[in-house]
């Protein structure tokens, strides 16, 4: 709640409350955050787990702080439930809110989600080094629970030159990711995986995560392009450097 001054117009601070994550299974490092045209307050988790790995470790974060938060959400902690923009809308005057996990946007280090002014075009920025750069294009204004989402490409064409093309990583809803994290979807159900030298099955990959050798399992690409973003985009073309 704000008081403002009548003579100055100056906004004060009269109390503030944290926005309860709990009907989500939490949020761990939300970043940098937006607001959307319609009023939403769209966060940026911005450290997305490595499910290649299994339990604690999967966090890439050993320190006893994080140990502490990610402990307080009962049963076992999936790490497919970090790496998302987390859309924040206020429901009443009393400061009741609604949260959501917008699965459709993708899964990695999240900075930025910038809407357009055409309310379905969603510019994603991912907040790592071998990271990528995405955009989202929603199938109805206002709504980013549904829509097509594309990872950029960069060419290079001579010193200081190149060019930007977009491959397409596919249509997804909310409803698809969060019936596959109900039923408990594991890193292995989405690809095969090998290091350091690749098989002539799988593909050399380099993301956030090092070189990858991988091979995507037949019919898991609309959830492994949600689930695991940056890792099927490399798959496809898009540039992770």
């Amino acid at each position: 709640r704000l008081a403002q001054d009548a003579a100055t117009g100056l906004l004060t601070p009269e109390w503030t409350r944290p926005v309860d994550f709990a009907s989500v299974q939490g949020a761990d490092v939300l970043c940098g955050a937006s607001v959307s045209p319609w009023g939403t307050h769209l966060a940026g988790e911005e450290y997305d787990a490595n499910a290649r790995l299994t339990g604690f470790e999967a966090t890439g974060d050993d320190s006893a702080e994080t140990h502490a938060r990610l402990s307080a959400y009962s049963g076992p902690r999936s790490p497919y439930l970090t790496g998302w923009i987390h859309e924040v809308a206020l429901t009443s005057a009393a400061g009741a809110t609604d949260v959501h996990k917008r699965f459709a946007l993708g899964r990695f280090s999240h900075e930025i989600a910038r809407v357009m002014p055409d309310r379905r075009t969603v510019y994603l920025s991912d907040d790592t080094s071998a990271g990528g750069f995405f955009l989202f294009l929603a199938d109805r204004p206002d709504d980013l629970s549904a829509g097509t989402l594309y990872g950029a490409r960069w060419e290079q064409r001579g010193p200081g030159v190149g060019a930007i093309s977009w491959i397409s990583l596919g249509h997804a809803d909310e409803a698809m990711v969060q019936a596959a994290l109900t039923a408990g979807v594991q890193f292995d159900d989405l690809f095969q995986a090998a290091d350091p030298d690749c098989p002539a099955a799988l593909q050399s990959v380099r993301t956030n995560l090092g070189h990858e050798c991988l091979a995507l399992h037949a019919d898991k690409g609309p959830l492994a392009s949600r689930l695991e973003t940056r890792r099927f985009a490399a798959l496809q073309g898009v540039t992770t450097e």
